[in-house]
């Protein structure tokens, strides 16, 4: 955003280099030729675990290219009827793997990667679910970080911002908010602020950048 990159102030590139990027996304999203009702699909939102719910396995998971156990699944119509023509349904699985197993996978191996992963991933839901997904799907398409970084240009894919831990949570970011200004009229919004990720902090971290901006033009104004 800043050109040239010489006029970005060097704590702020320490600062990006040193926080640790959290979860990004990895998608399997289809049309299938039948109803939910017909298909014997009964929720608008499901996860599933696989065979642990041990949080730090998970974790260790999403470190790789897979396969993923923990999914969870998406039926767009039972939450907005009519989203697809009549006698079919939007269907997605999604995991929310780290970036670090896609940063050495090959371009000329990731088309394969990609339908192994749809394979993988709809296998794993049918498995959970027992209904057949694989013979029903019309439309297919299949996102990765790498398709994130492509058309949104989040850095590495990370829609999730910044990873909240034990040494970078929401509280020390708070008090490190001046300290972390490096540019002025330039605030942080969406994930990477300091309430972290998820609808609701989301749209917190928008107000409070806006705010910053208004507070800061008012008091430059005021100075006149």
């Amino acid at each position: 955003m800043i050109e040239p990159l010489s006029e970005v102030p060097e704590g702020a590139i320490k600062m990006v280099n040193g926080r640790r990027l959290s979860v990004t996304t990895a998608s399997v999203m289809m049309v299938l030729d039948d109803t939910p009702e017909n298909l014997g699909i009964k929720d608008y939102n499901l996860f599933s675990a696989g065979e642990t719910m041990d949080t730090d396995k998970i974790w260790e998971q999403g470190k790789t290219l897979g396969p993923y156990k923990y999914l969870t699944s998406i039926c767009l119509d039972l939450a907005n009827p009519g989203a697809t023509p009549e006698g079919m349904c939007q269907f997605s699985i999604t995991n929310l793997p780290l970036v670090q197993g896609f940063l050495d996978l090959k371009e000329e191996d990731y088309y394969d990667f990609k339908r192994k992963m749809a394979k993988d991933m709809i296998d794993e839901y049918e498995r959970v679910s027992g209904i057949n997904i694989h013979d029903h799907i019309v439309e297919i398409e299949v996102s990765t970080p790498v398709t994130v970084a492509h058309y949104v240009g989040a850095w590495k894919g990370s829609i999730y911002g910044y990873s909240h831990s034990i040494d970078d949570h929401a509280i020390a970011r708070l008090q490190m908010k001046e300290d972390d200004h490096f540019i002025d009229g330039l605030e942080f919004a969406g994930a990477h602020a300091i309430s972290g990720n998820g609808m609701g902090p989301a749209v917190t971290n928008g107000r409070a950048a806006a705010k910053a901006v208004i507070d800061d033009y008012t008091r430059k104004e005021a100075q006149r």
